[in-house]
């Protein structure tokens, strides 16, 4: 992944995590002004990617899914989190969320990432 986009992946989730510490404080306005603002910087970070690799899943085959107490509700949101995951090196922890979300296959989750990781195709593998 582009470096500028990383660093704009990571503002949005720092913002996520204020604004979770906002809803603890009962802070519902200030939490629901941050969490715009993380949606805002996904969405820009979404458009200014390339396509996701073509390896056989899609954002059809997207099911809303409660990994590790959070609940993954669309597909950008889980490109994010993919992504953070690939940016931290933690490639079997982004192979586990694809597997849950979107009932890929083991093997079929691991090309998507890996080709995610490298910006290619399975074809080109």
């Amino acid at each position: 992944m582009n470096p500028n986009l990383t660093t704009i992946n990571t503002v949005a989730i720092r913002l996520r995590h204020l604004a979770s510490a906002f809803d603890h404080t009962g802070n519902e306005f200030m939490a629901g002004v941050l969490r715009e603002q993380s949606f805002v910087l996904d969405r820009a970070v979404m458009e200014m990617q390339p396509p996701p690799a073509s390896v056989g899943i899609s954002e059809a085959e997207f099911v809303p899914t409660m990994l590790d107490n959070e609940y993954i509700y669309d597909w950008r949101q889980m490109l994010s989190i993919v992504d953070n995951h690939i940016a931290q090196n933690e490639k079997i922890r982004a192979i586990r969320v694809v597997y849950s979300c979107c009932n890929a296959g083991l093997k079929e989750a691991k090309d998507w990432v890996e080709a995610r990781m490298g910006g290619i195709t399975v074809e080109d593998l």
